[in-house]
């Protein structure tokens, strides 16, 4: 069923998570010099850009897309890394599956890379990352006012979605406290705060919300790094306290070169508050070759999709982190041409903030099975024998099709656990039907040996799972789709 039949809205987006390009002599595809320090002068040598571009051909063109870069675009914060820096932004709209995107699908921040943190001067510190926002964006922003690049998006009425781009590295600089570590100030939350109060609630609510940042809000174990004196940044829990109170579906950032996700949903016993946990993705580096001591650690970026369903106040976030395969399966180092994009890992997660079951409450009778309860129990087990074991289950997530609400994954669990079942006593195949606004699907044993499928909806309903085997046995059964909002 499609959107516009139905009057609740739900928003989707897709996100392009790139995070510590590091444009300059920590590059990746930066032609590396000779032992006698000559650099080699090969046209043919792939860049960034031209590996990415192979990796992302499957764009949802009917769901908005955006692109989020988290900080350190460049080594050194010079002319000539952020001028890469910049091509690199221009030519990533070039890509075929992006020329529907502009500048204003592109969000950036920076990070303590992309400033000149030997300087005392606020205005030299960021001169150069001031002049490369304003060319990308062709704004006229004055290099002492970096805070002016700290601001909300909003697309809410259009798109579906609000952006708060936040500056950690405003205090960047050497010799201090922040010289390795964000801060975000007091002023800065005030401004963020007053921001998002003035866009109105309902549109507020209806969308998804993200806030992208350099540095690491959240500092777990994997992400410490000894004697560094690393933490989360300044006032992070003041930060991650407003975010949350306005409803922010995830934030992105980057610094570590190290991607984790995890949740942010620690609520205090004194607060009865129901808020829904708040993902934190923290982006490995895309092209540096400054990577933890992990062998497992390769530079990778995300591909991040988003689902909101305002009225059932639930959301589903898949991240799918891709990383750049380097070596062979002899683990060689391969040629640069012979580098490729794989994926590392699927994060799949749906949030509800309210209590999608009812209470259990002590209001039944519960007894010991007795003789009198034999035969009725003989029409349970004679569904074990007609199904020959073969039982459907079903679980509701909110959908990651855009314009629609929820989708039933539905597969068959084998029961007798411990017993080999033999090739009569499985299914040769499985079709699913909930009638006529939805598609029958067949899946065969050879195509899936769980019969693993998936139905979206809007409304709930009612599955027919029928079951064909090889010596012309066939069992129907029926599954329920409810609307995980209802009890």
């Amino acid at each position: 069923m499609k959107q516009e039949e139905h009057p609740d809205i739900t928003r989707q987006v897709n996100i392009i998570h790139l995070s510590d390009l590091h444009f300059g002599d920590t590059h990746r595809f930066k032609i590396p010099a000779s032992t006698d320090g000559d650099v080699p002068l090969e046209k043919d040598y792939p860049t960034l850009i031209e590996k990415l571009s192979l990796d992302l051909n499957e764009i949802d063109h009917n769901c908005p897309t955006i692109i989020c870069l988290t900080g350190d675009f460049v080594d050194t914060g010079n002319v000539n890394e952020f001028a890469l820096a910049e091509k690199f932004i221009k030519d990533l709209l070039l890509v075929d599956s992006l020329k529907h995107l502009s500048m204003k699908d592109v969000f950036v921040v920076p990070g303590n890379h992309d400033v000149n943190y030997k300087e005392e001067d606020l205005g030299l510190r960021f001169q150069q990352y001031i002049e490369f926002y304003n060319r990308i964006y062709n704004t006229s922003i004055k290099r002492e006012e970096p805070f002016k690049c700290q601001m909300v998006h909003n697309f809410s009425k259009d798109k579906g979605y609000i952006i708060a781009c936040l500056n950690s590295s405003t205090y960047v600089q050497k010799g201090t406290q922040d010289e390795k570590r964000g801060r975000i100030s007091i002023s800065d939350i005030e401004n963020l705060i007053k921001e998002l109060e003035s866009i109105d609630s309902n549109d507020l609510n209806n969308s998804i919300k993200i806030a992208l940042i350099h540095h690491h809000p959240v500092l777990i174990p994997a992400l410490a790094e000894s004697a560094r004196g690393y933490d989360a940044v300044h006032n992070s829990e003041k930060l991650l306290t407003e975010l949350k109170k306005f409803g922010f579906h995830i934030v992105l950032h980057g610094h570590k070169h190290d991607p984790h996700t995890f949740t942010e949903d620690i609520i205090p016993a004194y607060k009865n508050n129901k808020d829904i946990p708040m993902m934190i993705v923290s982006g490995g580096s895309i092209g540096s070759k400054e990577l933890p001591n992990n062998p497992n650690c390769i530079n990778s970026y995300n591909k991040i999709t988003v689902k909101w369903h305002p009225k059932g106040e639930q959301s589903r976030i898949r991240i799918e982190t891709r990383g750049l395969r380097m070596y062979d399966t002899d683990n060689n180092l391969m040629i640069p041409t012979r580098w490729n994009w794989e994926l590392m890992k699927i994060d799949d997660r749906h949030f509800f903030a309210k209590n999608n079951t009812p209470v259990i409450a002590n209001n039944y009778t519960a007894r010991n099975f007795q003789e009198a309860d034999e035969e009725e129990d003989k029409l349970r087990i004679k569904q074990y024998e007609e199904s020959r074991g073969n039982l459907p289950v079903l679980k509701v997530l909110p959908s990651l099709v855009n314009n629609q609400a929820y989708e039933a994954i539905i597969w068959i669990v084998q029961h007798r656990y411990g017993e080999k079942k033999l090739d009569k006593d499985i299914p040769t195949k499985v079709i699913y039907t909930a009638g006529k606004r939805f598609k029958v699907i067949e899946v065969t044993r050879q195509e899936n040996k769980h019969f693993t499928a998936k139905l979206t909806y809007w409304g709930p309903m009612l599955i027919q799972c029928k079951m064909f085997f090889e010596d012309g046995h066939i069992f129907r059964t029926h599954l329920y789709a409810r609307m995980p909002n209802q009890y």
